[in-house]
């Protein structure tokens, strides 16, 4: 009988543990931005997940103007103008670094980011 209830409860596990929503895996490498041209200013550097979307801070909202990819080529990655990956965004996926977001006209834009595998 108690072999019986420890199937039953490998059973129920098994169809109801599991969670359905896509879950978001670590992509290798980082996302360096920061709040000057040319990578100057304050910056950070964070792993960004495969195809989720991750919020710019206080000091970054609003307030950015290099962004790039490292290693270069690892992923590719978009900016969004409004919290959640919302709004406008740049019109490409970014593969290279960009020193000079004025020149995509989105200096000072960007609120949020998403990135994916190349």
């Amino acid at each position: 009988m108690r072999f019986a209830n420890i199937v039953a409860l490998t059973f129920a596990t098994a169809a109801f543990g599991a969670p359905s929503a896509k879950r978001q895996e670590q992509l290798n490498g980082n996302v360096f931005f920061c709040t000057e041209k040319d990578f100057t200013g304050v910056c950070a550097r964070t792993p960004p997940t495969d195809d989720g979307c991750k919020g710019l801070d206080d000091t970054f909202n609003k307030n950015l103007s290099s962004f790039r990819i490292e290693p270069e080529g690892a992923f590719v990655c978009v900016l969004w103008s409004e919290a959640d990956c919302q709004g406008s965004n740049v019109g490409a996926w970014i593969r290279a670094p960009v020193a000079d977001l004025s020149t995509i006209n989105f200096e000072n834009t960007a609120s949020s980011y998403q990135c994916k595998s190349a």
